[in-house]
């Protein structure tokens, strides 16, 4: 299983762990923290946990009032 990390809709790198993917959203979050992440399961094409996508963000976010 490996995992996609897309910023602005763009792949920026594919990781063979969530981990590893993490990290380097992390890294890229601390060098600008506006841009929009996804962290997406190549092999089910769907974010990998609740809000790894802008689109799951912007529902849980309308669910809690923000």
């Amino acid at each position: 299983m490996s995992y996609e990390l897309r910023v602005g809709g763009h792949g920026v790198g594919r990781f063979e762990t969530s981990d590893e993917a993490l990290a380097k959203a992390r890294e890229m979050l601390r060098a600008d923290p506006d841009c929009q992440m996804e962290i997406i399961d190549t092999a089910t094409g769907r974010p990998f946990e609740p809000a790894a996508s802008r689109g799951w963000r912007e529902d849980l976010a309308g669910k809690v009032g923000y």
